[in-house]
């Protein structure tokens, strides 16, 4: 497991120092370089503040505010479109399935697969603060 975890991680790492370096530079007006450092100091504070120990509580707040977003979102734009959303045609746009039951399913399949193993999460399985928490699970 921990090989795998290792792994799980390395590539995690790699895509989220790359999309961070992008996200800080479309965000601010610093060359990659300069964002490289504001990602690393973030990081630091991260680990200081608790890191993975205070994964789950920050999970939560993103869940509450990722909701309060869609929500916002959706409320705003059925504002917006008002009665034109009525004229959207059926397929693909409210049809779940339009790319056919069997595609649309192994979708489903995969994406619930690759968030169940996903280091993210099991992560919190693995940062317990004893040996004997981890094995409650």
């Amino acid at each position: 497991m921990s090989l795998l975890s290792a792994g799980g991680t390395t590539l995690s790492i790699v895509s989220q120092v790359l999309s961070a370096i992008a996200l800080i530079t479309a965000l601010l007006p610093i060359n990659q370089t300069v964002a490289l450092i504001v990602f690393i100091i973030l990081v630091l504070i991260y680990v200081f503040f608790g890191g993975d120990i205070s994964l789950g509580y920050m999970g939560i707040l993103k869940a509450v505010l990722m909701a309060i977003g869609f929500l916002a979102c959706g409320v705003v734009a059925y504002l917006f479109m008002g009665k034109s959303l009525y004229y959207l045609p059926k397929d693909p746009n409210f049809n779940i399935f339009a790319g056919g039951v069997w595609k649309n399913l192994s979708q489903v399949i995969s994406l619930s697969f690759g968030i169940i193993t996903g280091q993210n999460y099991t992560s919190a399985l693995i940062t317990r603060k004893t040996y004997k928490e981890s094995k409650k699970l």
